[in-house]
Protein backbone atom coordinates (compact mmCIF):
# COMPACT_ATOMS: atom_id res chain seq x y z
CA UNK A 1 0.00 0.00 0.00
CA UNK A 2 2.81 2.47 0.63
CA UNK A 3 4.47 1.68 -2.57
CA UNK A 4 1.56 2.36 -4.17
CA UNK A 5 0.64 5.70 -2.60
CA UNK A 6 4.35 6.55 -3.44
CA UNK A 7 4.08 6.18 -6.92
CA UNK A 8 0.06 8.07 -7.16
CA UNK A 9 2.63 10.72 -5.31
CA UNK A 10 4.90 10.82 -8.71
CA UNK A 11 1.86 10.81 -11.56
CA UNK A 12 0.24 13.49 -8.93
CA UNK A 13 3.43 16.02 -10.08
CA UNK A 14 2.47 16.27 -13.18
CA UNK A 15 -0.96 16.59 -12.54
CA UNK A 16 -1.01 19.16 -9.58
CA UNK A 17 2.16 20.70 -10.04
CA UNK A 18 5.00 20.03 -7.37
CA UNK A 19 3.66 22.00 -4.46
CA UNK A 20 0.62 20.16 -4.70
CA UNK A 21 1.89 16.88 -5.05
CA UNK A 22 4.69 17.18 -2.29
CA UNK A 23 2.30 18.33 0.01
CA UNK A 24 -0.66 15.16 -0.15
CA UNK A 25 2.20 12.57 -0.68
CA UNK A 26 3.47 13.61 2.96
CA UNK A 27 0.06 13.69 3.99
CA UNK A 28 -0.09 10.53 3.40
CA UNK A 29 2.41 8.41 3.25
CA UNK A 30 5.03 10.64 4.76
CA UNK A 31 7.36 10.03 1.97
CA UNK A 32 9.80 12.35 0.29
CA UNK A 33 11.48 13.33 -3.05
CA UNK A 34 14.76 12.38 -0.86
CA UNK A 35 13.13 8.87 0.09
CA UNK A 36 12.53 7.93 -3.45
CA UNK A 37 15.85 9.29 -5.09
CA UNK A 38 18.50 6.00 -4.64
CA UNK A 39 20.13 6.00 -1.50
CA UNK A 40 23.46 6.01 -3.16
CA UNK A 41 22.85 9.71 -4.88
CA UNK A 42 24.79 12.72 -2.86
CA UNK A 43 24.24 15.65 -1.09
CA UNK A 44 24.92 18.45 -2.73
CA UNK A 45 27.06 20.76 -0.69
CA UNK A 46 27.35 24.59 0.26
CA UNK A 47 29.88 25.93 -2.49
CA UNK A 48 32.23 28.72 -1.04
CA UNK A 49 31.59 30.23 -4.89
CA UNK A 50 28.08 31.28 -3.36
CA UNK A 51 29.33 32.87 -0.52
CA UNK A 52 31.30 35.91 -1.67
CA UNK A 53 31.94 36.89 2.03
CA UNK A 54 35.33 37.19 2.55
CA UNK A 55 36.41 36.66 5.95
CA UNK A 56 38.54 39.12 7.97
CA UNK A 57 42.20 39.04 9.42
CA UNK A 58 42.72 39.81 12.64
CA UNK A 59 45.17 39.30 15.25
CA UNK A 60 48.79 40.43 16.09
CA UNK A 61 50.50 41.50 13.12
CA UNK A 62 54.44 41.65 11.94
CA UNK A 63 55.12 44.74 9.83
CA UNK A 64 57.60 43.23 6.49
CA UNK A 65 57.71 46.93 5.23
CA UNK A 66 55.90 50.13 4.44
CA UNK A 67 52.85 48.24 2.77
CA UNK A 68 53.49 44.88 3.57
CA UNK A 69 52.33 42.94 7.02
CA UNK A 70 51.73 39.39 8.13
CA UNK A 71 48.98 38.00 10.47
CA UNK A 72 49.09 34.41 11.44
CA UNK A 73 50.88 33.48 8.24
CA UNK A 74 48.67 35.28 6.06
CA UNK A 75 51.17 38.10 4.05
CA UNK A 76 48.73 40.99 3.78
CA UNK A 77 49.37 44.05 1.09
CA UNK A 78 47.88 47.79 2.31
CA UNK A 79 45.23 48.66 0.00
CA UNK A 80 45.55 51.54 -2.36
CA UNK A 81 49.14 52.30 -1.10
CA UNK A 82 52.91 52.16 -2.29
CA UNK A 83 55.68 52.45 0.19
CA UNK A 84 59.01 53.02 -0.42
CA UNK A 85 61.12 49.51 -1.27
CA UNK A 86 63.21 47.67 0.18
CA UNK A 87 66.65 49.39 -0.44
CA UNK A 88 65.09 52.50 -1.90
CA UNK A 89 66.95 55.73 -0.65
CA UNK A 90 65.29 59.43 -0.97
CA UNK A 91 67.25 62.12 -0.19
CA UNK A 92 66.84 65.46 2.81
CA UNK A 93 68.70 68.61 2.05
CA UNK A 94 71.18 66.42 -0.68
CA UNK A 95 71.76 63.69 2.15
CA UNK A 96 70.77 60.62 1.32
CA UNK A 97 68.44 58.03 3.96
CA UNK A 98 66.69 54.72 4.01
CA UNK A 99 63.46 55.70 3.67
CA UNK A 100 62.00 52.24 2.94
CA UNK A 101 63.84 51.48 6.68
CA UNK A 102 61.85 54.97 7.77
CA UNK A 103 58.62 54.24 6.19
CA UNK A 104 59.14 50.21 7.73
CA UNK A 105 59.64 51.97 11.13
CA UNK A 106 56.85 53.93 10.60
CA UNK A 107 54.39 51.06 10.73
CA UNK A 108 56.21 49.14 13.17
CA UNK A 109 55.46 52.40 15.98
CA UNK A 110 52.10 53.14 14.54
CA UNK A 111 51.02 49.11 15.04
CA UNK A 112 52.84 48.27 18.38
CA UNK A 113 51.88 45.66 19.86
CA UNK A 114 48.07 46.66 19.46
CA UNK A 115 45.72 43.95 17.20
CA UNK A 116 45.67 44.58 13.49
CA UNK A 117 42.34 44.31 11.64
CA UNK A 118 41.78 43.62 8.13
CA UNK A 119 39.16 43.83 5.76
CA UNK A 120 40.00 41.79 2.15
CA UNK A 121 39.51 43.31 -1.40
CA UNK A 122 41.14 40.76 -2.98
CA UNK A 123 43.74 38.73 -3.84
CA UNK A 124 46.83 39.61 -5.77
CA UNK A 125 48.92 37.08 -8.29
CA UNK A 126 51.51 36.67 -5.70
CA UNK A 127 48.89 35.37 -2.81
CA UNK A 128 48.62 38.06 -0.54
CA UNK A 129 45.90 39.43 0.25
CA UNK A 130 45.58 43.02 -0.35
CA UNK A 131 43.01 44.44 2.42
CA UNK A 132 42.15 47.36 3.92
CA UNK A 133 43.51 47.23 7.64
CA UNK A 134 42.82 49.06 11.05
CA UNK A 135 44.21 49.96 14.47
CA UNK A 136 41.91 50.34 17.02
CA UNK A 137 39.24 51.95 14.51
CA UNK A 138 42.17 53.41 12.71
CA UNK A 139 42.46 53.01 9.22
CA UNK A 140 46.32 52.70 8.60
CA UNK A 141 46.64 52.88 5.12
CA UNK A 142 45.43 56.41 5.18
CA UNK A 143 47.69 56.81 8.23
CA UNK A 144 51.08 55.68 6.23
CA UNK A 145 50.25 58.45 3.24
CA UNK A 146 48.77 61.30 5.58
CA UNK A 147 52.12 60.60 7.79
CA UNK A 148 54.19 60.72 4.12
CA UNK A 149 55.18 57.03 4.31
CA UNK A 150 53.47 55.97 1.65
CA UNK A 151 51.69 57.12 -1.53
CA UNK A 152 48.04 56.92 -3.25
CA UNK A 153 48.67 53.81 -5.63
CA UNK A 154 46.76 55.37 -8.31
CA UNK A 155 47.09 52.55 -10.37
CA UNK A 156 44.41 50.61 -8.61
CA UNK A 157 42.34 53.51 -6.55
CA UNK A 158 42.39 57.11 -5.90
CA UNK A 159 41.24 56.65 -2.08
CA UNK A 160 43.82 58.42 -0.39
CA UNK A 161 44.83 60.53 -2.60
CA UNK A 162 43.11 64.00 0.07
CA UNK A 163 45.75 62.16 2.55
CA UNK A 164 48.69 62.14 0.24
CA UNK A 165 48.12 65.98 -0.54
CA UNK A 166 48.01 67.26 2.66
CA UNK A 167 51.30 65.18 3.50
CA UNK A 168 52.99 66.96 0.54
CA UNK A 169 51.63 70.68 1.06
CA UNK A 170 52.54 69.98 5.27
CA UNK A 171 55.93 68.39 3.52
CA UNK A 172 56.08 65.27 5.94
CA UNK A 173 58.24 61.76 5.75
CA UNK A 174 59.25 61.99 2.53
CA UNK A 175 57.83 64.55 1.22
CA UNK A 176 60.87 66.44 3.93
CA UNK A 177 63.04 66.09 0.59
CA UNK A 178 63.39 64.56 -2.72
CA UNK A 179 62.47 60.98 -3.80
CA UNK A 180 61.09 58.83 -6.46
CA UNK A 181 57.91 56.95 -6.67
CA UNK A 182 58.36 53.05 -5.25
CA UNK A 183 56.91 52.27 -8.35
CA UNK A 184 59.56 54.57 -11.01
CA UNK A 185 62.10 52.98 -8.61
CA UNK A 186 61.40 49.38 -9.08
CA UNK A 187 61.03 50.11 -12.67
CA UNK A 188 64.44 51.45 -13.02
CA UNK A 189 65.84 49.11 -10.72
CA UNK A 190 64.51 45.89 -13.03
CA UNK A 191 66.23 48.34 -16.36
CA UNK A 192 69.22 48.07 -14.71
CA UNK A 193 69.64 44.59 -14.20
CA UNK A 194 68.35 44.35 -17.31
CA UNK A 195 71.67 46.34 -18.77
CA UNK A 196 74.08 43.98 -17.31
CA UNK A 197 72.69 40.99 -18.93
CA UNK A 198 74.77 39.49 -21.89
CA UNK A 199 73.75 38.75 -25.16
CA UNK A 200 73.16 35.05 -24.97
CA UNK A 201 71.02 35.41 -21.62
CA UNK A 202 67.94 35.07 -21.71
CA UNK A 203 65.81 38.36 -20.69
CA UNK A 204 66.00 38.89 -16.91
CA UNK A 205 62.36 38.67 -15.04
CA UNK A 206 61.93 42.42 -13.34
CA UNK A 207 61.12 41.86 -9.62
CA UNK A 208 57.17 41.43 -9.06
CA UNK A 209 55.41 44.16 -7.15
CA UNK A 210 56.76 44.18 -3.47
CA UNK A 211 59.16 41.18 -4.18
CA UNK A 212 62.73 42.36 -5.15
CA UNK A 213 64.67 39.91 -2.86
CA UNK A 214 66.89 38.00 -5.41
CA UNK A 215 66.80 33.91 -4.80
CA UNK A 216 70.24 33.35 -6.64
CA UNK A 217 71.82 29.70 -7.25
CA UNK A 218 75.36 29.68 -7.19
CA UNK A 219 77.37 27.23 -9.19
CA UNK A 220 77.79 24.85 -5.69
CA UNK A 221 73.69 24.33 -5.61
CA UNK A 222 73.61 27.11 -2.82
CA UNK A 223 70.59 28.45 -2.50
CA UNK A 224 71.26 32.76 -1.70
CA UNK A 225 69.11 35.37 -1.51
CA UNK A 226 70.41 38.88 -1.83
CA UNK A 227 68.62 41.85 0.11
CA UNK A 228 68.22 45.22 -2.44
CA UNK A 229 71.53 47.00 -1.06
CA UNK A 230 73.83 44.40 -0.69
CA UNK A 231 77.10 44.66 -2.01
CA UNK A 232 76.32 42.15 -5.15
CA UNK A 233 72.89 42.62 -5.25
CA UNK A 234 72.97 44.10 -9.05
CA UNK A 235 75.31 42.26 -10.26
CA UNK A 236 72.77 38.84 -9.64
CA UNK A 237 70.45 38.35 -12.77
CA UNK A 238 67.37 35.91 -12.31
CA UNK A 239 67.35 32.87 -14.38
CA UNK A 240 63.90 31.34 -13.50
CA UNK A 241 65.36 28.41 -15.86
CA UNK A 242 67.91 27.69 -13.43
CA UNK A 243 65.35 27.60 -10.95
CA UNK A 244 65.98 31.07 -9.26
CA UNK A 245 63.27 33.56 -8.04
CA UNK A 246 61.82 36.72 -6.41
CA UNK A 247 61.02 36.74 -2.87
CA UNK A 248 58.68 39.14 -1.11
CA UNK A 249 60.03 38.72 2.28
CA UNK A 250 63.22 37.52 3.93
CA UNK A 251 61.09 35.18 5.48
CA UNK A 252 59.88 33.99 2.72
CA UNK A 253 62.98 33.42 1.36
CA UNK A 254 64.12 31.35 4.55
CA UNK A 255 61.32 29.15 4.71
CA UNK A 256 61.69 28.25 0.96
CA UNK A 257 65.46 27.24 1.99
CA UNK A 258 67.08 30.27 0.97
CA UNK A 259 70.17 31.87 3.32
CA UNK A 260 71.60 35.73 2.81
CA UNK A 261 74.19 36.59 1.34
CA UNK A 262 77.11 36.92 3.47
CA UNK A 263 78.47 39.78 1.63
Amino acid sequence: MAKFLSVLGLILLGILGLSGAVTLTLRFTGTTLRDLAPTNMPIPEKSIANNPKREKFVGKAKVLDGDTIEISGRLIRLFGIDAPENGQTCTIKRKPFRCDQAATSALVDKIGARVVECEPKDLNIYNRTVSVCFVDGENINAWMVARGWALAYRQYSTDYVPQEERASKAKLGMWQGEFEAPWNWRQKISQSNGLLQSDNEQPNSGPPKDCAIKGNINDRGHRIYHMPGDKFYNRKIISVAKGERWFCSEAEAVAAGWRHSRR
